[in-house]
């Protein structure tokens, strides 16, 4: 039973962990097309009329601004993810402690059980 709460904790734990691995990832590919199309769009700026530039250049200040956002984010949630893991880590733990205490109280009340009866017979046939 402990190896089944063991295994439990580790598959919510390696599932969290790819879930937050997927969001740093699409994270870190929205910031890699953000820059992508900030340095196509900063290249196409200087062949442009100075109100399509002044246009492109508040695009740019946005998306930027985005992009620091989408970052603040992603620290956030990665750091929310270990709390998260070590909180499941402390949890596994303390559910192993608690099975293998009940464990031992089982053995010792079956281990009682078991010389009751055997002194019941001896008795017995005394």
């Amino acid at each position: 039973m402990s190896s089944w709460l063991g295994g439990l904790g580790a598959g919510v734990g390696q599932s969290l962990g790819r879930a937050w691995g997927s969001l740093a990832s699409l994270s870190g590919q929205i910031s890699d097309l953000t820059k992508e199309m900030l340095m196509e769009a900063s290249e196409e700026v200087e062949e442009l009329p100075n109100s399509r530039r002044t246009e492109i250049e508040a695009i740019h200040a946005v998306l930027k601004s985005e992009n620091e956002s989408m970052k603040k984010l992603c620290t956030n949630l990665e750091e929310k993810q270990e709390a998260s893991e070590l909180q499941i880590k402390q949890q596994s733990t303390n559910y192993r402690n608690q099975l293998q205490q009940k464990e031992a109280k089982i053995f010792t009340v079956t281990s009682y059980s078991f010389y009751c009866n055997v002194f019941r017979k001896v008795f017995k046939s005394l």
